[in-house]
């Protein structure tokens, strides 16, 4: 009973090689973000003055959660790059190119937001001081986040971790048939009481003189 209740245990746990990496969900959860950030910045209410929402440039009025300065193109960037995010988290090398080319860019776009003027034609984006805050800490995190992945150490499909790996001979043993060990005994039975009925055939012999 015990036996069956580990094994079930066991077949209702995923196995580790069926587990997405944490990398992975890391990167579609980021992704997740990106999308949802994005498409608020369409949402009246959620975006003040959002009769002033711009295709681009620094004229775009319309300000996301009344702090972050939007426009159509910075929206549609976001949308992107969080679809770009959920397609490449499907593989561990795509999560951390992810992670590490989107940390990269995200930190160059902040180096641009402090470099450009917010009143300047040059600030196409646009960008205020809140973006550039947003841009320099999302940046440095999925920077982070590819590098402590890269040192993780992916799972071995081969080697089983924790309770699966101790409930391996049980499940073989299963796939062992059930007949063979009774059939065995039945048969050991038969031949022990063959052999003392022929001894006491023996035993019961004419006395000698």
């Amino acid at each position: 009973m015990v036996t069956g209740r580990a094994q079930a245990r066991a077949r209702a746990r995923p196995h580790p090689a069926t587990r997405r990496p944490a990398v992975s969900r890391l990167a579609a959860g980021i992704g997740g973000l990106f999308i949802v950030f994005g498409v608020l910045g369409f949402l009246p209410g959620v975006t003040s003055d959002f009769g002033e929402l711009g295709l681009a440039g620094h004229r775009s009025g319309a300000v996301l959660l009344g702090v972050f300065q939007v426009s159509v193109l910075l929206n549609v960037l976001h949308i992107g790059f969080g679809v770009l995010g959920l397609v490449l988290a499907r593989s561990p090398a795509g999560s951390r190119l992810f992670l590490l080319g989107g940390g990269a860019g995200y930190l160059a776009l902040w180096l641009y937001g402090a470099l450009v003027d917010a009143q300047a034609p040059a600030n196409v984006v646009p960008l205020n001081r809140a973006d550039n805050w947003l841009h320099a800490l999302v940046g440095a995190g999925m920077l982070a986040l590819g590098a402590l992945a890269g040192l993780v150490r992916p799972a071995d499909p081969a080697r089983p971790a924790g309770p699966n790996r101790a409930a391996e001979p049980v499940l073989a043993a299963d796939r062992q048939p059930r007949g063979g060990q009774s059939h065995g005994r039945r048969i050991h039975r038969r031949r022990s009481r063959a052999e003392r009925t022929r001894g006491g055939r023996r035993g019961t012999g004419p006395p000698r003189r």
